[in-house]
């Protein structure tokens, strides 16, 4: 009988002894991967593409040139370098100070401001001629759409509205805060409608004549100030907090 040695175990291993080939390990074999093969269209042109447009937020002065209307941009100052010869956007802050004699704006743009402030010295000029003197005024045409505040220091003129259109002097801060700031006695002939988040701060010493309708159209804080309304509404959900004196007009009535 002969006898060797295992050469994994070192260890006598009997010949008589068969093997279950299930004892037995499978050698293993490395899998093949497959080859990765790049498929380009047979005509390929790059392109570049187009990014959207980004608008500088910038603060626009009222200087009418060649007319009335705030939908020609020559009528706009910008700061140097910022937009030349732009009209206001949503992220633009508007400016009215009437350094020019013929200060009037007739307000016929489709898109809301940020903000449009009024300085003292424009309702001081006013238009030249036979109207010398009454105050410059804005003449809304379409909807004035301000998202942040709203402050008036004119000594005189206002808002007033284009024969046969009824556009709405709105500020709605879209769930922030805002603040309508009203310092001079002047008088609003379109409808003015404030939203949730509107603080309004008007000045005591005149009467803030609005001519036709104030819209609450939402939680709305009257800080101080006299007003004298044609009709008072009160949108079904809003509220109305006077904190301050108010000294109202007629009263037409809540909805």
């Amino acid at each position: 009988m002969l006898w060797w040695m295992n050469k994994k175990t070192h260890e006598q291993s009997d010949p008589s002894v068969e093997t279950a080939a299930s004892d037995v390990a499978p050698r293993r074999k490395r899998a093949k991967l497959p080859k990765q093969v790049c498929v380009r269209p047979r005509f390929f042109r790059p392109s570049l593409e187009e990014l959207c447009q980004r608008v500088m937020p910038a603060t626009l002065v009222w200087n009418p040139v060649f007319n009335n209307l705030a939908n020609n941009p020559f009528n706009w100052s910008t700061p140097a370098g910022v937009r030349a010869n732009a009209i206001p956007t949503a992220v633009d802050d508007v400016a009215f100070n009437a350094f020019c004699a013929n200060a009037d704006c007739i307000w016929n743009l489709g898109t809301a401001v940020k903000s449009v402030t009024m300085t003292p010295g424009y309702g001081l000029f006013g238009p030249a001629g036979p109207l010398a003197g009454r105050g410059a005024v804005i003449a809304l045409q379409t909807d004035m759409d301000i998202s942040a505040n709203l402050q008036e220091h004119a000594s005189g003129g206002g808002f007033s509205k284009v024969n046969n259109f009824n556009p709405v002097l709105r500020v709605d801060p879209a769930g922030g805060a805002a603040t309508v700031s009203w310092d001079a006695a002047v008088g609003v002939t379109p409808t003015v409608a404030f939203a949730s988040g509107v603080q309004a701060i008007f000045s005591s010493a005149g009467n803030n004549q609005f001519n036709d309708f104030l819209l609450i159209a939402g939680n709305v804080t009257w800080k101080s100030g006299n007003i004298g309304v044609n009709r008072l509404i009160v949108n079904a959900g809003g509220t109305f907090d006077v904190q301050g004196n108010m000294n109202l007009g007629a009263v037409g009535g809540e909805s």
